[in-house]
C-alpha cells in the first residue's frame, strides 16, 4: 500500500510540474492535493485576501485555464489565512478610480468605470463558465466581492464560524458584479437578498444553510481542516501511522486555568489587586431578552405590548465605570453616552485619572497590580505609555489569558447590581430617572442583602466592597 501510496503521489507531482508552471499567480496559490483536483486559494493573507485589480485578472485567467486543461476534473476555492476574503481592496480600486476622475464630462468617466466593471464582472463569471465543477470551501469571513465569488461557485460548503456580508451598501457602491445578479437565484428570495443588500448585516453559517446559500456547514476551524491538508485516503487503515495515529491540539479552553494560575503566581502574589470596568445601562434593559421572565405555550394568547413589542436599535443607554480591589470600591462614574465609542484617548482622560486618584487615597503605600481587560484601547500605546509613566505596574497583554470574566470579580459586581436596578422588570423613562435609580440602589442595599446576592470566592472581598458601596454612595456626574 506505501508503495501505492508512493506512486500516487509521483503521479501527481508529474501533473503539478507540467502544469503548474502556467498557473503561476501573485495573488493565488494553485496547487494539485490529489489527482484531477485543482485547488485554488485567495493567496493574500496580509490584506485579508482582499481583492485588488491584479486578482480580479489573475482569478479570470485562472479559471479560463483551468477550463480547459484536461488534467483537471474538479476545482475547490479556498481563502489563504485567517478568512475566506476581506472583500474588494479599496485603496486599488480608488487608483483605478482615479483615470475616470481625470475627465470632466460624465459620460466619459461612465465610458472608462464601464470598462472596469466589465472587466471585474466577467473575473466573476470565470467561476460560472468554467467547464469543471467548482467548489468553494469558505471559513470565517466572507465579505463584499467574496459573495458575488462563491455565488458563481457550483457548490458552497463553509466552516460553522462563517458568515456572509454584502457590505457594498456600505461604502456606497452597488454589488454588480454578481451578488444582484445571482444571489436571488441561488438562495430564491428577493426580499431576502434585498435585506442583504440595503442593510449589509451578517448571515451566519445556520441561516445560509437554511435559505441555500451553502449545501453544508463543518464544525470544524480552519486550523482543523488544515491538519490533514493534501492527504486524501479511502480506507484509513491504508494511511500512514503518523496520519492515522496524530494527536488533536487540545483545546485553549483547556489551557485557560493554568493561565490563571500562572497569572495569580507570576502576578498576584503579594500583592493587591485592582480590576476597573464599565457598564451600559440602558432604560429598559434592552441587553437583556426582551421577553425575558415570560412563558406561554401560545404566543396568541400573549398580551399585545409583549407580542408587539419592538426593539429599539440604538437604545438610550448610560455608562457606569468603577474600580474595586481587594479593600474598597472606587466611587462609580455615570456618562451619557452619545454614539462614542470607548477608545485609548477618553479612556485614559476619564477613567485612568480616577483610577490614580482611587490608588493614591486607598493604597498610597501598597504594592497593587492593575488587571485590564483584553479590550484593545486597554492595550493601546497611550493607554500602556501613561500607566507606565504613573508608575501603576499592571499585567502585560501576552500573560492575560482571554476568556476568563469568571476569574474578575468584578464582572459578578455588575451582574448583582444590574438585577437589583432592572428588580420586577422596572423601566426608567429617560436618562435621569436611571441615574437616580442606580444611586437609590447603591445607597437603599444593606450589607447584608448585598453580601447574600453576591457569589464570589473571597468573602472579604464582598464585605469590603458592601460596606463602600453602603457607605459612600457618592457619584461623579459627567456627559460623555
Amino acid at each position: 500500500m506505501h508503495g501505492v501510496l508512493s506512486k500516487s503521489a509521483n503521479l501527481i507531482n508529474l501533473i503539478g510540474t507540467s502544469k503548474m508552471s502556467s498557473l503561476a499567480f501573485k495573488t493565488l496559490a494553485v496547487s494539485v492535493p490529489k489527482e484531477f483536483v485543482y485547488h485554488v486559494k485567495l493567496n493574500r493573507p496580509e490584506k485579508r485576501n482582499a481583492f485588488n485589480h491584479e486578482m480580479w485578472l489573475e482569478i479570470k485567467d485562472c479559471f479560463q485555464k483551468i477550463s480547459d486543461d484536461e488534467n483537471c476534473r474538479a476545482v475547490v476555492l479556498s481563502g489563504e489565512g485567517k478568512l475566506f476574503t476581506s472583500g474588494i481592496d479599496l485603496t486599488s480600486f480608488l487608483q483605478q478610480g482615479a483615470e475616470a476622475g481625470q475627465h470632466e464630462d460624465p459620460t466619459r468617466k461612465a465610458k472608462v468605470l464601464s470598462k472596469l466593471i466589465q472587466l471585474y464582472q466577467e473575473s466573476m463569471s470565470s467561476l460560472e463558465l468554467c467547464k469543471k465543477p467548482v467548489l468553494a470551501a469558505i471559513h470565517s469571513a466572507c465579505i463584499g466581492a467574496g459573495v458575488d465569488l462563491i455565488t458563481a461557485a457550483d457548490i458552497r460548503y463553509c466552516t460553522k464560524d462563517a458568515y456572509f456580508q454584502v457590505k457594498e451598501v456600505e461604502v456606497g457602491l452597488a454589488a454588480d458584479v454578481g451578488s444582484l445578479q445571482r444571489l436571488p437565484k441561488v438562495i430564491g428570495s428577493d426580499s431576502l437578498t434585498r435585506e442583504l443588500c440595503y442593510t449589509s448585516r451578517k448571515m451566519h453559517a445556520d441561516e445560509a444553510l437554511t435559505c441555500g446559500l451553502v449545501s453544508k456547514y463543518f464544525t470544524l476551524s480552519n486550523s482543523e481542516m488544515k491538519s490533514n491538508d493534501g492527504f486524501y485516503i479511502c480506507n484509513v487503515q491504508d494511511a500512514p501511522d503518523e496520519v492515522r495515529f496524530k494527536e488533536a491540539p487540545k483545546s485553549p479552553v483547556k489551557k485557560i486555568p493554568r493561565y490563571c494560575r500562572a497569572l495569580r503566581r507570576i502576578h498576584f502574589s503579594d500583592k493587591i489587586l485592582i480590576i476597573d470596568n464599565e457598564k451600559y445601562f440602558t432604560l429598559s434593559n434592552s441587553e437583556m431578552k426582551s421577553n425575558d421572565g415570560f412563558y406561554i405555550n401560545n404566543v396568541q394568547d400573549a398580551p399585545d405590548e409583549v407580542r408587539f413589542k419592538e426593539k429599539v436599535k440604538f437604545a438610550d443607554k448610560i455608562l457606569v465605570w468603577c474600580a474595586i480591589s481587594e479593600a474598597v470600591v472606587s466611587q462609580p462614574f455615570i456618562g451619557r453616552v452619545r454614539g462614542e465609542a470607548l477608545n485609548a484617548d477618553n479612556y485614559v482622560d476619564r477613567y485612568l485619572t480616577r483610577l490614580v486618584q482611587f490608588l493614591n487615597t486607598h493604597h498610597p503605600n501598597d504594592e497593587i497590580i492593575f488587571w485590564p481587560d483584553l479590550a484593545s484601547c486597554y492595550y493601546a500605546r497611550r493607554t500602556t505609555d501613561w500607566l507606565t509613566a504613573q508608575n501603576v505596574n499592571f499585567v502585560p497583554k501576552r500573560n492575560n489569558p482571554p476568556n476568563v470574566p469568571h476569574a474578575r470579580h468584578i464582572e459578578e459586581f455588575w451582574s448583582v447590581l444590574s438585577r437589583m436596578v432592572y428588580n420586577s422588570g422596572w423601566e426608567a423613562q429617560n436618562e435621569d430617572q436611571l441615574n437616580r435609580r442606580i444611586l437609590e440602589t447603591i445607597r437603599k442595599q444593606t450589607g447584608k442583602k448585598f453580601l447574600n446576592q453576591l457569589n464570589l470566592q473571597s468573602e472579604d472581598i464582598v464585605k469590603a466592597a458592601t460596606a463602600q458601596l453602603t457607605k459612600d454612595p457618592n457619584v461623579v456626574f459627567a456627559k460623555l
